[in-house]
């Protein structure tokens, strides 16, 4: 069976005072936690207000210890560039396949300015046919 045939799920955030701005560079205010064996298919922003003259860049950072920058990579769940004057409401994406395991996090940053805009972002993703059991930061409750 392909892995396009699995059923897709999504992470996304929407429900911040502010968006992300892609004015000022660093990490994204959410923070996404890795609870089952997956498998990300898609990562992509959804515009809030236009980018204005120059492209933004986003990564896809992966982090391999919860809340720690300790084996952070960069940009390895991927990178996507949101092209100038992209307007308010587009939903710029790519397609990826990135294997990430219970503890892992995802942390989105920017790493190139746009002089305005802003963005959420999302991953796409299905779940790896995994035990619990062979996922070594998962520990069972007495």
């Amino acid at each position: 069976m392909s892995i396009r045939d699995e059923s897709y799920q999504t992470l996304q955030f929407n429900a911040l005072a502010t968006i992300d701005s892609l004015a000022s560079t660093g990490d994204a205010a959410v923070i996404y936690d890795v609870l089952q064996p997956i498998t990300v298919t898609r990562i992509g922003a959804v515009i809030g207000t236009a980018a204005s003259t120059t492209a933004a860049v986003i990564e896809f950072d992966r982090r391999i210890l919860t809340d720690s920058d300790t084996g952070r990579g960069t940009a390895d769940v991927g990178t996507v560039t949101i092209p100038a004057a992209t307007p308010a409401g587009k939903i710029l994406y790519k397609d990826v396949q990135i294997d990430l395991n219970v503890g892992d996090q995802v942390v989105p940053q920017v790493v190139t300015t746009s002089e305005a805009g802003s963005a959420r972002y999302f991953i796409e993703y299905i779940a790896r046919h995994e035990s619990a059991a062979n996922q070594s930061d998962m520990i069972a409750s007495a």
